[in-house]
């Protein structure tokens, strides 16, 4: 593996992105993987869906998510978790406590973290990240 997709990119790559798809069809998808995490919000969006799409919408997400390596959540990766938020919230630049814990997912599994998040994942020391996304 080399790639942890962020929601955001999974978001696109569900919807068609062209410049996400594009990117993610030269990779084998032994390179791509999940956190559980992004499993979450994948699953909280499509309760969010209308009831009409819901059932549509949580097949799109399954079968997706049948593709790709799942990364769990850890204790080791919550040590990691808890040392980016005290960092960012020492500088006073905190994240959203859901994007802590992707980065430290991709951290503790020495990924690249794909993101359309390159503002607020950049600030996260050792991250390496980038995105797949149009503008």
């Amino acid at each position: 593996m080399k790639y942890l997709l962020d929601t955001d990119t999974c978001v696109a790559l569900l919807r068609g992105d062209a410049t996400a798809t594009a990117r993610a069809r030269q990779l084998s998808p032994a390179d791509l993987a999940v956190s559980s995490i992004t499993r979450y919000e994948l699953h909280f969006g499509v309760m969010r869906c209308s009831s009409k799409r819901r059932k549509s919408e949580a097949k799109k997400v399954s079968v997706f998510l049948s593709l790709l390596h799942e990364i769990p959540f850890t204790d080791e990766t919550a040590e990691v978790a808890a040392k980016i938020r005290f960092q960012l919230e020492g500088k006073g630049q905190p994240i959203g406590q859901m994007d802590t814990l992707i980065a430290a997912t991709a951290l503790e599994a020495g990924l690249t973290l794909v993101t359309g998040n390159l503002r607020d994942f950049s600030r996260i020391s050792d991250l390496s990240v980038e995105s797949w996304m149009d503008k």
